[in-house]
């Protein structure tokens, strides 16, 4: 069983330490491996908007995609992390989104796939919600399982957050969002524990 970690950001930095603890989790549960890849060390081309998978016909653009998708293919459960950019994901996850679009279109190849997002930010309102409810559309379009944490219904998130700001005048570095690297870890641990009763 396969848990898969992909970083969107074009920065190996917080959101690839956030992800690493989300692994740490994941690796706490019994039968589970774990990956994590840096889509900045891949090149993924734009999709053109060819159709040509909607025909059932091969993908033309000729980069690393082929790789990547089967990457998917082999995950039980998949945590992508990306930063706001501009109160959305980064460019190259959005980019990697629209070229899986060949795995729906040949028969929704990662449904029922669990699925869960770590996000860092800038600002403490600065856009993650709406980073995380991209994230999720994409899961829902390949017919996943999202999950969040389900940790404390009263004082933990639904999904971890790291942000730079700490106060209105105070900044930190993401490995020291003591809170939000807990909370990824705890995502870490779940996703894998229901890949775990699925799989039985």
């Amino acid at each position: 069983m396969k848990v898969l970690a992909i970083n969107g950001s074009p920065e190996i930095r917080g959101t690839a330490l956030l992800l690493q603890k989300a692994i740490e989790g994941a690796e706490k549960v019994e039968g589970i491996s774990t990956d994590l890849i840096n889509l900045s060390q891949y090149k993924i081309q734009q999709c053109k908007g060819c159709n040509n998978c909607v025909m059932q016909k091969p993908c033309p653009l000729k980069d690393d995609m082929v790789k990547l998708n089967e990457m998917l293919l082999e995950a039980d459960g998949i945590i992508i992390g990306s930063p706001s950019h501009f109160g959305n994901v980064t460019g190259l996850l959005k980019n990697f989104f629209d070229r899986t679009r060949p795995l729906k279109m040949s028969g929704s190849k990662l449904k029922d796939k669990v699925l869960s997002a770590v996000i860092t930010s800038g600002l403490i309102h600065g856009g993650a919600d709406t980073v995380v409810q991209a994230i999720n559309t994409f899961g829902l379009l390949h017919g996943m399982i999202i999950i969040g944490a389900a940790a404390n219904p009263v004082l933990d998130p639904v999904y971890p957050v790291a942000t730079l700001q700490k106060e209105r005048k105070q900044f930190r570095k993401i490995e020291d969002d003591e809170f939000a690297l807990k909370m990824a870890e705890k995502i870490g641990e779940r996703i894998s524990e229901l890949v775990v009763k699925l799989k039985s």
